[in-house]
């Protein structure tokens, strides 16, 4: 599903992702995903998301903030993140500060990277 927030570079992100929980072995792929409860009757949407043994998989695509990556945490089994970029999503966890524009890893938390999630030198985690 495309919104009216897609770009072409994003909606590329959004293939790559589920083509990547595709070789994953996901079913019931989608993207746009809703996701909790809230006033519109869902919480947060994912960019992609899909099931693998009974678990939520969701892949954000760039830049997100760390307060919605925080809230959709309780919801999902894994949670993965595709920078622009970059042509794999990597795992991400809690103690991981990520840029909000990019999606780029930037540090760990407590490391002082989560005070202008805007500004940094991303970190190299594809080797």
């Amino acid at each position: 599903m495309k919104t009216v927030y897609d770009t072409p570079q994003h909606l590329e992100l959004k293939r790559k992702s589920v083509l990547f929980l595709v070789q994953m072995g996901c079913l019931s792929i989608e993207t746009e995903y809703k996701i909790g409860q809230g006033k519109n009757g869902y919480a947060f949407r994912a960019d992609v998301a899909g099931i693998k043994d009974g678990k939520l998989i969701v892949v954000e695509c760039g830049g997100t903030s760390m307060w919605k990556l925080n809230k959709l945490l309780p919801f999902v089994g894994e949670l993965y993140i595709l920078p622009h970029g970059q042509d794999k999503p990597f795992k991400w966890n809690a103690n991981m500060v990520i840029c909000q524009g990019c999606g780029n890893l930037k540090g760990v938390v407590g490391a002082g990277y989560e005070r202008n999630p805007r500004s940094h030198k991303a970190l190299n985690i594809y080797g």
